[in-house]
């Protein structure tokens, strides 16, 4: 049996966890905003910070930002499917997301805060755009499950600590 809940008129700000008990989430492309349906761009900082019941969410596909920490200590978070339209990932957005298994960053991402993906214990597969020039610090701290990866050739700067911790690390391809 599967929970699911679909998100209507509702604004998502900061740290909502203690109203999300569902293990699904789709959060819809609009919601309906002083009697103007508009829509949605934008997660707020924290906002799904510590859902431990969240495994699956849907992301509206006019979805520019996510911002810091918005599913921070998500523990059961396992899929998560980032829209085309993204193009920035603030730090710490998905730290402590142990059950995240893998991650594709589609090409119109051009920013990513430090420690996006720290502690993704969990983390085997990550595909990184090939539009991004910087690799942020400790953006895979601790991500011992990962085992390889290919860094893009737009990627000119590599930030500080990006792999430390990443024990099963084996393959980097450049």
């Amino acid at each position: 049996k599967h929970d699911a809940i679909n998100l209507k008129g509702l604004i998502i700000q900061q740290n909502i966890s203690e109203y999300i008990k569902y293990d699904t989430i789709v959060i819809p492309d609009s919601l309906l905003y002083k009697n103007v349906l508009r829509p949605v761009v934008s997660i707020d900082a924290n906002a799904f910070l510590n859902c431990s019941t969240l495994k699956h969410i849907v992301l509206p596909k006019h979805l520019k930002v996510i911002n810091t920490s918005a599913f921070k200590n998500c523990k059961s978070l396992k899929t998560i499917t980032l829209p085309g339209s993204l193009t920035t990932i603030g730090k710490t957005a998905f730290i402590n997301c142990t059950s995240l298994d893998s991650i594709i960053i589609p090409n119109s991402v051009t920013s990513l805060g430090d420690n996006t993906f720290e502690n993704c214990t969990n983390l085997k597969h990550i595909e990184l755009p090939d539009t991004l020039k910087k690799i942020p610090d400790f953006f895979l701290y601790k991500c011992t499950s990962l085992d390889s990866i290919i860094i893009p050739n737009s990627v000119t700067s590599l930030g500080n600590n990006t792999f430390e911790n990443c024990t099963n690390l084996k393959h980097i391809v450049l």
